[in-house]
């Protein structure tokens, strides 16, 4: 179970990274904003944000991370 959790990070991780690794390029010429947000409600999940991204990136992307997830989930319940 705790192993299934450690995949999704190790995913999320790794998509977020190569994310912010491709905006590097255009974002080294602007100067850098620090931004603070407080909510009145509770953190949004992180599966729900990625997948957000995903589908904004495209619709194949999206579906391709929602069966990866959905293989992990597997795993999780049979582990």
């Amino acid at each position: 179970m705790a192993r299934a959790a450690d995949v999704v990070r190790l995913l999320l991780g790794s998509t977020v990274l190569c994310c912010s690794l491709l905006g590097a390029r255009t974002a080294s010429a602007s100067k850098a904003v620090t931004a603070h947000l407080a909510a009145k409600w509770p953190a949004t999940p992180l599966l729900l944000e990625a997948s957000e991204f995903m589908a904004e990136e495209s619709n194949e992307k999206f579906w391709q991370f929602l069966e990866t997830v959905q293989e992990l989930a597997i795993y999780k319940q049979t582990g």
